[in-house]
């Protein structure tokens, strides 16, 4: 505990990141205390936004050296686009979970967006070697405004089949989303909250629907769905939202 405080204490974080801190401690001490694995546990799932300059990158940087104080693994640490990746000593999220680039309107979409492509058995192994999938604490997903809701959907069925003993959302790991709406949105298509804008209004119109397929695959229930877009919507609805709001780039 003292080393953890030590270590906040010399980030000197602004008060707005302090939910998220907290949260994000309270798991990695969920994963010490071997709490984490308990049947009705459930690990976060957070969407961080801010602008630039509210100290995101800062976020995961303690992230990182939180869960290196407490002995309870690594990050994995990812984003859509390469730079964004390398900012933050990551890499790509397509690459290393092997998600296939699904492009509308180029006569693919149909049948690609109602299963999930299996993970390349070299690709799967190639995870395996480079992380220890028995030390993995929380998994990162930068510049978030970049990424197709289908990703979402990829990203939780790669990490349930990490982990086929768990029956949780994203093989009962902790996600965390950052990023910023207001800039780059995904090429060609919606981001993820423009797309869940428009799926709750197409909903309101058609009334009561039956989710139940895409439920049960977010939930952890199933290893496949019926439409990977619609479950990778439902799944980032689950996310708790933070706000960051202070600046540090520019002081003036």
């Amino acid at each position: 505990v003292g080393k953890v405080d030590k270590y906040l204490k010399k980030q000197d974080l602004s008060s707005d990141k302090g939910r998220a801190v907290s949260i994000l401690r309270e798991h990695f001490t969920a994963i010490y205390e071997g709490r984490a694995e308990d049947k009705g546990y459930i690990a976060p799932f957070l969407l961080i936004c801010g602008g630039p300059g509210n100290g995101k990158s800062k976020l995961v940087e303690t992230f990182d050296g939180m869960s290196s104080c407490m002995g309870v693994g690594r990050l994995v640490k990812t984003a859509f686009v390469g730079g964004a990746a390398v900012n933050i000593n990551g890499s790509s999220l397509l690459g290393l979970f092997d998600i296939p680039v699904i492009e509308i309107g180029k006569g693919e979409d149909e049948p690609t967006m109602k299963h999930i492509k299996p993970w390349s058995v070299h690709k799967r192994q190639s995870f395996m070697r480079r992380f220890n999938i028995e030390n993995i604490s929380c998994i990162i997903v930068d510049e978030i405004s970049t990424v197709k809701p289908y990703v979402l959907a990829y990203l939780n069925a790669r990490l349930m089949e990490l982990y086929p003993e768990s029956s949780k959302p994203f093989g009962g790991r902790a996600v965390v989303l950052l990023g910023d709406f207001d800039q780059l949105p995904p090429c060609g298509g919606s981001s993820l909250a423009g797309a869940a804008m428009k799926y709750e209004e197409e909903e309101c119109k058609k009334g009561a629907t039956d989710k139940s397929d895409e439920e049960a695959f977010v939930s952890g229930k199933r290893g496949d769905c019926v439409n990977v877009k619609a479950a990778g919507i439902l799944l980032f609805e689950r996310a708790k939202y933070i706000k960051l709001t202070q600046q540090h780039r520019s002081k003036d």
